[in-house]
């Protein structure tokens, strides 16, 4: 590591830390301990589980002089401990509260809306890992226009559809399923946008506005899937299946093909 990159890794490790056992905490100290036991450490052990793939694609598929830099793998997995809390609280700022709705609520329809969410995050944060060049730029700047963009487009399906009142108040589970495929599909395009060799700070904004076509395409059929089930029942359904599960494939579908052009 460079002397300019410790401090750094210092910084992240501090920020992560403190954002990290503050929810831990409130985790861990949510009232109706007992009830919620199972869905605790299921929630616990998501974000565990994010970092630690992130840090295993890391080892195994960053740039030469990160897979043989265990300093410099930590400060990626730092920073992506930081994006991914920066992701709870995008949703609170939305009105989603992963501890309060999904402990304290019992609203169990908010958990897949956050776990799509942290795992959209995971992997444009992967993304960004995968490439050579300065080490720094080729990871923090993607990063952050990852989540830019994830986050104005998570604002944008809650602005311009009812999901969120549908999760938050009406505890539809199917909609829940499809906020949080919404989620990780956009996390998956953006993937795509934040890999690759470093060029310069201009170059990684065009990458990235050349997926916005395919972004804005999965947006709009989420807002027309949202009107459709609204307007048809007159209320949003709750069967996870036909309302949730095939919407979420059609999204994560679309996101692969996406990805994968």
């Amino acid at each position: 590591m460079s002397a300019s990159e410790y401090p750094v890794l210092i910084a992240a490790l501090v920020l992560s830390s403190l954002l990290w056992i503050g929810w831990y905490r409130r985790l861990i100290f949510a009232e109706n301990f007992r009830p919620a036991l199972a869905v605790k450490i299921s929630l616990g052990s998501i974000p565990l589980l994010c970092l630690l793939g992130i840090w295993w694609i890391i080892g195994l598929h960053a740039a030469p002089e990160v897979r043989a830099e265990g300093g410099l793998q930590l400060l990626f997995v730092a920073v992506a401990a930081i994006t991914l809390q920066f992701s709870s609280v995008l949703l609170l700022l939305c009105g989603l509260d992963s501890l309060t709705d999904v402990l304290e609520r019992r609203n169990f329809a908010a958990l897949p809306a956050l776990v799509g969410t942290w795992l959209g995050a995971a992997c444009y944060v992967t993304g960004a890992n995968l490439g050579s060049g300065d080490t720094l730029s080729t990871t923090l700047w993607p990063i952050a226009l990852g989540f830019f963009t994830h986050g104005v487009l998570c604002i944008a399906f809650f602005v311009f559809t009812s999901s969120l009142a549908t999760i938050a108040f009406e505890r539809s589970f199917a909609a829940g399923v499809r906020c949080g495929a919404l989620m990780l599909a956009n996390g998956l395009v953006l993937a795509r946008a934040a890999a690759g060799d470093w060029v310069s700070f201009a170059a990684t904004g065009r990458d990235f506005l050349a997926e916005l076509p395919g972004l804005l395409l999965l947006l709009t059929t989420a807002g027309i899937i949202e009107h459709l089930l609204h307007v048809r029942t007159g209320h949003h359904p709750n069967s996870n299946f036909v309302h949730g599960i095939v919407p979420a494939a059609i999204y994560l579908v679309a996101a692969a093909l996406l990805f994968s052009r």
